[in-house]
């Protein structure tokens, strides 16, 4: 699930992005936490859709186009994947311009996996 999760996320990156645009993945290790971010150049966020972002059938302005439409769950379902596995997902516009999706989910420890 959390595999779906992350894919959403990307497959929203890449609609977005323009040609020859970049999208830059982070993940690192935090204590008891896998931290993640997915930044891309494309047009970001408008300011009065971000507060809904994670409603079901929700599509911005910019995903009514033919070319990046999508159904408006992808967003939804990441942000329950991941709250069900203890973690967050929060969405924002970079300061460098395009979209910034980051998040957290805890870590699993080796020895809680036997």
């Amino acid at each position: 699930m959390l595999e779906r999760a992350i894919s959403n996320l990307l497959d929203n990156a890449v609609r977005y992005t323009p040609d020859f645009g970049e999208i830059k993945i982070e993940c690192s290790s935090v204590t008891d936490q896998v931290r993640f971010a997915i930044r891309d150049t494309g047009p970001g966020f408008a300011e009065n859709e971000i507060d809904r972002v994670f409603e079901p059938l929700f599509r911005g302005e910019m995903s009514w186009n033919r070319s990046t439409g999508g159904s408006g769950l992808g967003m939804t379902i990441s942000e329950r994947i991941i709250r069900r596995h203890g973690g967050e997902l929060v969405v924002d516009n970079s300061s460098l311009g395009g979209a910034l999706l980051s998040g957290w989910i805890p870590s699993v420890k080796e020895s809680s996996r036997r």
